[in-house]
């Protein structure tokens, strides 16, 4: 017969894999949780198609991972796993279309190599937040559709660098268009965190010996009409147009 310590460590040890394997389908768990608070969380368990292999803590992707294809399993989710996109991955392209949960957070990301983020959060309608502040956007080139559809986010920390890379001198260049006219409900601190982030396109084309091209930032007019003229002067007077 077992002794009350072999007991008690062997529900201490039950514990811990329920833990691990609630935390694994989505759900925040602590050391401080007993078997109670556990099982009041069995709700907050992600269901849906066989997709635990996408609810780890962390996943690293690489641009074999990270195609197009991604589409036909992240609609599922409405719970993101942990990302960290590694510096092998040069194209982030419709990365997260169409997921349907409310927040994305790229903490700890190497971007610098990324060329495109077109359409990369396109049809996310049920997404509230973005974090993608640690993401270098130094290399990006293309970056049309990237907020398409996201009507429902509210708060974004855009990534740094954005036009430092560019390179075409067209003034009001398609594939450098920032739009976030379908996101009406972003509040002000997030509008002019992207203001302050983005890169200063006179230092951009001065680099390479060419005179200032503007570039197209689209806010739509409910967006615009939540800034004050000197915080649009931030953003125009890097270079970027601002409708």
């Amino acid at each position: 017969m077992a002794t009350t310590s072999e007991y008690l460590n062997q529900l201490k040890t039950d514990k811990q894999n329920l833990g691990t394997k609630m935390s694994a389908r989505g759900v925040t768990v602590s050391d401080d949780d007993t078997f109670t608070t556990l099982v009041a969380k069995f709700d907050e368990i992600q269901s849906g198609g066989d997709i635990s292999k996408f609810l780890n803590t962390q996943i690293t992707s690489h641009q074999s991972v990270f195609t197009k294809p991604v589409g036909c399993w992240i609609y599922l989710l409405k719970k993101m796993p942990r990302i960290v996109i590694s510096e092998e991955v040069n194209n982030c392209s419709s990365m997260f279309q169409y997921f349907q949960g409310t927040s994305i957070d790229l903490h700890g990301s190497n971007t610098s190599n990324v060329t495109s983020i077109y359409g990369m959060y396109q049809g996310t309608n049920n997404l509230q937040s973005i974090d993608m502040s640690d993401c270098d956007l130094s290399q990006v080139v293309d970056s049309r559709y990237i907020f398409n559809g996201c009507s429902d986010l509210e708060e974004l920390k855009f990534g740094i660098n954005f036009g430092k890379g560019f390179s075409n001198y067209t003034s009001n260049y398609k594939n450098y268009k920032i739009d976030l006219y379908y996101s009406t409900k972003l509040n002000h601190d997030s509008i002019v965190n992207l203001l302050n982030k983005l890169y200063d396109l006179n230092l951009t084309y001065a680099a390479i010996g060419q005179s200032l091209s503007t570039q197209s930032l689209e806010l739509g007019s409910t967006n615009k009409a939540k800034l004050t003229a000197q915080e649009i002067a931030i953003a125009t007077s890097k270079g970027w147009t601002v409708s």
